[in-house]
């Protein structure tokens, strides 16, 4: 499996064939037919192209219909759940919630990259789907779970700092 990764890299990278494509290639084909602004959804031949373009490659589908504008925007969507989920973590006043937010956190925005990083042929193919975008019961129930409790230790950081907020003018009555 590994040398048919670097054989991606190092091959002659032309082939007459469309049916003797890699599904890394097909994925690369994909993105590039996109170009910057995609070519609108419905509209791109990447259904085609691509196998199983609605999970295990759905961020190439993504980019091929709404362009690479788009894609890097979803891109720093799932950055901004790290950078959101670290700035609850800062206010929580005790390990455990701190914890639950930052893994949790952490695991969607490694699995989006994973999936992103494997689309773009830098890392071998791993079959991560993409949170909230890939098709799937399981993996959007776990994802919305994970969101549920990341949002529920955030309600409670702001109900335990609007409780100590009227404590301390209750105190200065």
């Amino acid at each position: 499996r590994l040398s048919a990764w670097v054989d991606e890299w190092t091959g002659e990278g032309t082939v007459d064939n469309m049916y003797e494509l890699s599904d890394t290639q097909r994925a690369m084909i994909a993105i590039h037919d996109g170009g910057l602004f995609g070519e609108g959804a419905g509209q791109s031949t990447a259904r085609a192209v691509v196998i199983h373009p609605e999970s295990d490659y759905a961020y190439s589908f993504f980019t091929a219909e709404y362009g690479v504008v788009a894609a890097i925007v979803l891109m720093l969507l799932y950055l901004w759940i790290t950078f959101r989920s670290i700035e609850i973590c800062r206010r929580c006043t005790k390990p455990f919630p701190t914890l639950i937010t930052a893994g949790l956190g952490m695991l969607i925005t490694c699995q989006a990259l994973l999936h992103i990083l494997v689309q773009v042929n830098i890392l071998p193919e791993t079959g991560q789907n993409l949170p909230l975008i890939s098709r799937g019961g399981s993996s959007l129930i776990c994802t919305a779970f994970a969101f549920s409790l990341i949002l529920s230790v955030s309600r409670t950081n702001e109900q335990n700092m609007t409780n100590k907020a009227s404590k301390a003018n209750k105190g200065n009555e």
